[in-house]
């Protein structure tokens, strides 16, 4: 099965579509370069850990979009950082590697 969407901040929105998703197997979930309540998706712990993978288990593993993450802070490493703590856990190709 291939997972039909990515993580955007409008999870509450789509929850029952997207957790019929998890429910049935997904695996990987890529996050949105959009942002929720001001925080860039890449960098919010609350919708990529304590809602994707605490109330709706998600047990799969959540990739960065494409330079998603350098949009996080100025200083790249504390943007990875950031990312990581937030839920990030494999990284796609960044133009500042």
């Amino acid at each position: 099965m291939l997972f039909k969407g990515f993580l955007y901040c409008e999870l509450y929105a789509n929850a029952k579509m997207k957790q019929q998703e998890i429910a049935e197997g997904v695996l990987t979930v890529m996050a949105s370069f959009k942002s929720w309540n001001g925080d860039k998706c890449h960098g919010n712990r609350y919708l990529m850990t304590d809602v994707l993978k605490k109330e709706m288990n998600f047990n799969g593993f959540i990739v960065s979009d494409w330079d998603g993450v350098d949009y996080l802070s100025e200083d790249y490493f504390d943007a990875v950082a950031l990312a990581v703590n937030a839920g990030i856990e494999m990284f796609m190709v960044s133009e500042t590697w």
